[in-house]
């Protein structure tokens, strides 16, 4: 399945500034795929805008691959600021857990439980 609306100058400024930042002999095939993947994210709204089912389904690669490849790229590829970010959700996945415990100290197991699906998938993907 292709997308319609990648945008090839946003895909191709995208991958080459992957190759200036990291340089281009030093990419194996699952950095090379993880810089794709970043690029692809980059250039098209649909797919930036979809699921990871959907995500997977549209790069023909199996769910257990395309979380690797979303894994891979998040953490070699992140910037400072979506660190930043990460940090943020982390912090408020780990207040949740202390009020969790705060509520129920003798329990052995903790939920977190988010009002808000895509704050679950992020902290999901964080941790």
């Amino acid at each position: 399945m292709l997308l319609l609306d990648i945008r090839p100058t946003v895909f191709g400024s995208e991958l080459l500034d992957v190759f200036r930042r990291h340089g281009f002999g030093v990419h194996g095939k699952p950095q090379l795929e993880a810089a794709i993947f970043y690029a692809l994210k980059e250039a098209s709204a649909e797919f930036r805008d979809a699921d990871a089912f959907t995500r997977a389904e549209l790069l023909q690669i199996p769910d257990s691959s395309y979380r690797t490849l979303n894994r891979r790229a998040a953490m070699w590829l992140s910037t400072q600021d979506s660190r930043v970010g990460q940090e943020k959700i982390l912090a408020e996945c780990l207040e949740k857990l202390i009020q969790d415990y705060a509520l129920n100290p003798r329990s052995s197991t903790m939920r977190l439980l988010f009002e808000d699906d895509g704050r679950l998938r992020n902290c999901q993907a964080f941790l």
